[in-house]
């Protein structure tokens, strides 16, 4: 009995946008440093390219960030080993570097008053932007990491001395030129990322006597304020890892009790990458996977879609080699998969890497809807949910709905959307970072009485609940958007669904 909205999309500003969409299965790497520069990539800003391969290897496109004329700019250090690494969530690529030009020197330490620190985001649809640049982190010291959810953006390096206070874990928002602490200490961190709406980070670093060298939480969510407190994973610190090595680097999860950790050590010493997993509340590490590797591990991604998961590597060479391995045991061994030229290795370094996930409904939103008075016995019928991540294009669904008010669905978007419910005689429903990862349950209560498409309850629905007063299915001049109720007659229980919400406006993009 239901009718359906026709909804009205987003448009997305962009920077330098010249680029082709990813494609879901292939990997991401931030490359810093130009393939043909003159020499070895060093302390001076180094341009980044965003370098797009298929599994096997096979480069598919590069996109530069913006890294010199009008505007925000976006290079790193060349000799930094932390920096440049690269995250997805949410269908957004994030990294964080100095908005200065190619070739400035010293740009790690550069004040951040002066060299603010540039976060770019980089949609699936290949679309760039440069508009966030902050001028209160990570001052006169290195710029880590960064991930997008939403217009939320946490960002991750360190500091010390008199400028500590603008180092750990921040958030900003898009668009912004100031950020704000999210813990006091330790003030030394690495990698940032979001898994199933935790933040998390890693860090090699002590304070205060206490050991912070592994993965931890950064507060509880997703954290938009200060004073949060880092909780450490109880597998760490690794007792097989030495008191004074600094490894831990990139990480991924391939479910929630299964964690993969780079470790950036010689092969020789332990570096590879770390497993661990949960047992009820407790993590234990598994096994190190270095077999096949010629150095240590800094960037880690993961591909989930098969019966054994697959992780790709950015190593701690000096060249630009891409690693791959399907995780079937402790002695699964690695292979090569992009082999650096004399040139490239001379010229360029690989940092960051992330799998771009394969399209196909792999997550499952599921719930239930209550429409206000609504009793039935007929179904509610088809309804629209619009999922609108903060880059890139929204994501229509036309979702059949029960009598009960029940509901499912599923979505190839990952990470935080605000969702747009319509439909029925509803009033539209925003409902903000739904972070979409797995299975998610998405409950709603919806007012009712709109029985003209105008996203409000007024005169005009009063006049349609008029018109066919006492009717019911089947008597002329029945209209079936006046049945708020949807029991097939118009009545004295739609007038008071309508009297309830009268005067109220629907949420809209």
């Amino acid at each position: 009995m239901r009718k359906g909205f026709i909804t009205s999309l987003l448009t997305l500003a962009s920077v330098a946008a010249f680029a082709a969409p990813f494609t879901p299965g292939n990997l991401v790497v931030s490359q810093v440093g130009a393939d043909d520069a003159a020499g070895a990539p060093g302390s001076a800003g180094n341009r980044i390219i965003l370098k797009e391969y298929t599994p096997s290897g096979t480069l598919v496109q590069a996109i530069t960030l913006p890294y010199t004329g009008a505007g925000n700019k976006i290079v790193t250090s060349g000799s930094g080993t932390s920096v440049g690494f690269l995250t997805l969530n949410n269908g957004v690529f994030a990294l964080i570097g100095y908005n200065a030009e190619e070739g400035t020197a010293g740009v790690a330490t550069s004040s951040a008053a002066t060299t603010s620190r540039t976060i770019a985001l980089v949609g699936l649809d290949g679309t760039v932007d440069v508009s966030t640049s902050v001028t209160d982190a990570f001052d006169v010291n290195t710029a880590r990491s960064a991930v997008a959810n939403g217009d939320n953006i946490y960002i991750a390096g360190t500091a010390s001395g008199a400028a500590v206070g603008t180092a750990g874990v921040r958030f900003t928002t898009k668009g912004s030129s100031t950020s704000s602490e999210l813990m006091p200490s330790p003030a030394n961190m690495r990698n940032v990322d979001i898994y199933n709406g935790q933040l998390y980070v890693s860090s090699s670093t002590t304070f205060s006597s206490v050991v912070y060298k592994g993965v931890s939480a950064v507060g509880t969510g997703l954290p938009t304020t200060g004073g949060q407190t880092l909780s450490l994973l109880n597998c760490f610190p690794d007792a097989s890892v030495g008191t004074n090595d600094n490894p831990h680097y990139d990480f991924a999860f391939a479910d929630d009790n299964t964690l993969y950790v780079a470790d950036e050590r010689t092969v020789a010493n332990g570096g590879g990458v770390r497993k661990y997993t949960k047992s009820g509340s407790t993590w234990t590490f598994q096994y190190l996977l270095n077999t096949g590797l010629a150095n240590g591990v800094r960037g880690l991604t993961i591909d989930t879609s098969g019966a054994s998961p697959v992780l790709y590597a950015t190593t701690a060479s000096t060249g630009t080699n891409l690693y791959a391995v399907t995780d079937t045991g402790a002695f699964s061994s690695w292979s090569e998969i992009v082999r650096s030229d004399a040139a490239a290795a001379a010229n360029a370094r690989m940092r960051g890497i992330r799998f771009v996930k394969a399209a196909g409904g792999s997550t499952t939103v599921s719930g239930n809807l209550n429409l206000n008075g609504y009793s039935g016995p007929n179904d509610i019928g088809n309804m629209t949910f619009t999922l609108v991540p903060s880059v890139g294009s929204p994501e229509v669904k036309t979702v059949f709905v029960d009598v009960n008010g029940d509901y499912s669905f599923t979505t190839s978007l990952t990470g935080s959307v605000n969702v747009l419910i319509e439909g029925s005689t509803a009033l539209g429903k925003l409902v903000t970072g739904v972070n979409l990862s797995g299975s998610v349950t998405l409950n709603a209560d919806l007012a009712n009485g709109d029985g003209n498409d105008s996203n409000s309850c007024d005169l005009l629905d009063y006049f349609i609940l008029s018109d066919s007063y006492n009717l019911a299915l089947g008597d002329a001049g029945y209209d079936d958007n006046a049945d708020f109720n949807g029991d097939d007659e118009v009545n004295l229980l739609d007038y008071f669904v309508l009297s309830d919400n009268y005067n109220l406006e629907g949420d809209a993009l």
